[in-house]
């Protein structure tokens, strides 16, 4: 074969795999052409999704996961997630529509924290993964930084996010905004946890010496719904502050968590008092603030009972009225309801924020109203607003 015929052969295998190559990249499902308006995820079955895989800068990873009861946190002992958020979140990445795109250049991922967070953990960014029930993906997408004004700072809320697709170095502006919390187990547990109208509270009393909690610090309550709050067992010569006690009948209005673990121990071991809100239908939610909480927030153990309502009972013909034929009591669904309850709150330690620790008062002193030095005069309108305001933020007296 002569050396002509040798170099044109070359030549034809030389351009035969440029265009192999050009073949494959154009192939590429990143490479198809991407413009504004576009949705980036197309063809996601929302419905198909049984996993949300999160990796974080650094190297970490958590899973929000569907099984038969639920969605939950595997990284918080399968403590249920807050299923419209996990709804929100997956409907969020299947709508993702293109604002805007660019080719990163050098720097650019690093800076935009759109970095592969397994490898780089300052320039990282969040990989989200979704997966169906075998472990396909459906779905993966980078989050980046937010997008800041011309000045560098947000106004108000961000006007998007950077993200990129694993692999490829196109940049895309998105306007929804998922945020960094996201790659926090904490932000996907269903943070409610207790919510009690305040009218449906009889009673409430601090209990100590335990295991048995026999000992009445203090108790309030009242006859009735709407009516005040007074002393049944209170210091003598004390008059109730009724800015305090309503202050603490409000706790379970919204208990909200912000973190959770499994309890390692019974309550008794867990705290030396206890508070016990008795509701008018006979129900009974139990506290056990915990010792020694660290400032800022603090941790509880919570319980449900039941030992019936306080009302008078109804007489016969009434409740033969009240009750259909076949129907159960009110006092057994009641004490059913307890029960799910008990088994829902009891296994775990809730940690509260400071606002709402803030609420557990335990001193009967911090219930009481202050009393003022003799020959003081009457405060104007204005110092008694000042005072309820201060009232509010120093009335709690947790863990004394």
């Amino acid at each position: 074969m002569g050396k002509k015929t040798l170099g044109m052969l070359l030549v034809a295998l030389a351009v035969a795999a440029g265009a192999t190559v050009l073949v494959w990249i154009l192939a590429r499902p990143e490479s198809a052409p991407v413009k504004m308006g576009d949705r980036l995820f197309a063809d996601i079955d929302v419905n198909a999704v049984e996993k949300i895989r999160m990796d974080t800068p650094g190297g970490g990873r958590f899973l929000v996961l569907r099984k038969e009861g639920g969605w939950v946190v595997p990284a918080r002992n399968d403590y249920p997630a807050d299923f419209n958020q996990v709804v929100q979140f997956v409907r969020k990445m299947a709508d993702l529509e293109v604002g805007r795109m660019f080719m990163a250049a050098p720097g650019d991922l690093k800076r935009l924290h759109l970095a592969e967070p397994q490898k780089d953990t300052a320039g990282g960014g969040i990989l989200v993964t979704l997966l169906d029930g075998q472990d396909n993906e459906l779905a993966s997408l980078i989050l980046g930084s937010e997008r800041l004004s011309k000045t560098g700072q947000t106004k108000g809320m961000p006007g998007g996010q950077f993200v990129r697709r694993p692999g490829s170095d196109s940049v895309f502006l998105v306007a929804q905004y998922f945020g960094q919390d996201v790659a926090n187990p904490t932000h996907w547990l269903d943070s409610t946890v207790v919510k009690i109208d305040v009218e449906e509270i009889e009673s409430i009393s601090c209990m100590t010496g335990s295991p048995e909690f026999d000992q009445e610090v203090y108790t309030v309550g009242r006859p009735e719904k709407g009516a005040p709050f007074a002393p049944r067992v209170f210091p003598g010569g004390k008059k109730l502050s009724r800015i305090a006690v309503n202050r603490l009948a409000g706790f379970l209005s919204l208990v909200s968590l912000e973190d959770v673990a499994p309890a390692q121990e019974p309550p008794e071991q867990f705290s030396d008092v206890m508070l016990a809100f008795r509701l008018f239908d006979g129900r009974i939610f139990k506290v056990w603030p915990d010792r020694g909480h660290p400032p800022g927030a603090c941790s509880v153990r919570l319980d449900v009972g039941y030992e019936g309502p306080q009302e008078v009972e109804a007489e016969p013909a009434q409740k033969d009225l009240d009750a259909g034929e076949g129907d159960k009591p009110p006092q057994q669904d009641r004490a059913e309801e307890a029960a799910r309850m008990s088994e829902k709150l009891s296994p775990w330690v809730y940690t509260l924020a400071s606002w709402q620790c803030g609420k557990l008062i335990t001193d009967p002193q911090a219930l009481a109203e202050q009393e003022k030095p003799a020959g003081t005069a009457a405060s104007s309108p204005r110092s008694q607003f000042q005072e309820k305001r201060r009232a509010r933020g120093s009335d709690s007296a947790f863990g004394q």
